[in-house]
């Protein structure tokens, strides 16, 4: 691109009719890189954004009101039954926001039990701020309330690596003092229009005199796209847990799960 300053009035003015059409051109083109640049920007806010992926849609479904601007919305990541459900036959993971294009506050819930009774409700809230289009800091805190656990702080950074993987990585400190970590990559895999194969990974890590794996999850999941915001899945989960107290006996399992993904 030329460093020369643009035309004055007055050379615009004695110039021939194609350098004028020429300098036309140039000032349109600009004008036009210039209002896509913020169009652009809207719905990175949230899992990078990136179209097709279950985590874009958990933080990309959304209401808009005439102008485009996003308000908020609501979606449901996981509610699955089945042998593979770790802490129960039942899980439930799901998430709402509401804020801008560039700042956001997203409430996200985790649950999971046996039957009628929730064994877990964990509740997080999160101040989500982008500082790159697919990359994005999230400051919050979160307690279970099903469970003994005490409430906790939580800073993090999510977004989009290559191969198209979503990827978040928190680190926490509870009301103890107590330091962890967790992390979780997703990645969409399109066998068709409508099947989608997602696997799944996520791990969670006591960090109190050195690093011990606490719990940790992998799955495969096999999704059929009704509509883009609505799909039923099956899948097979692995998961393990190291035990919540010193002494409690580690637990693994793996099995079949069937469930639901859906977004408002």
């Amino acid at each position: 691109m030329s460093s020369s300053p643009l035309p004055t009035a007055q050379q615009t003015a004695r110039a021939d009719p194609q350098e004028t059409s020429e300098i036309l051109e140039v000032a349109i083109v600009a004008a036009t890189l210039t209002l896509a640049g913020p169009v652009a920007a809207q719905g990175h806010i949230g899992h990078a954004g990136t179209a097709g992926s279950d985590m874009a849609r958990a933080r990309g479904a959304h209401c808009q009101d005439s102008r485009g601007q996003a308000l908020g919305g609501v979606q449901l990541d996981l509610a699955e039954v089945g042998d593979g459900v770790q802490d129960g036959d039942w899980r439930l993971d799901g998430s709402a926001w509401a804020g801008g294009d560039i700042s956001r506050v997203r409430v996200g819930v985790s649950a999971a039990g046996s039957g009628e009774s929730a064994d877990t409700v964990e509740v997080e809230v999160f101040y989500v701020r982008a500082f790159d289009p697919r990359w994005h800091l999230l400051a919050g805190l979160g307690k279970d309330f099903g469970g003994d656990g005490p409430a906790y702080l939580t800073a993090g950074v999510e977004g989009l690596i290559p191969y198209g993987i979503q990827t978040s990585a928190e680190l926490l400190v509870d009301e103890q003092g107590q330091p962890g970590a967790r992390f979780e990559a997703v990645s969409d895999q399109s066998l068709t229009r409508r099947l989608i194969l997602q696997p799944r990974l996520e791990a969670g890590l006591r960090l109190d005199g050195g690093v011990e794996a606490q719990e940790a999850e992998a799955g495969l999941r096999l999704r059929y796209e009704v509509r883009p915001e609505l799909a039923p899945y099956v899948g097979w989960v692995w998961s393990h847990n190291a035990g919540e107290a010193p002494g409690e006996a580690a637990r693994s399992g793996s099995g079949l799960v069937v469930g639901l993904t859906a977004g408002f």
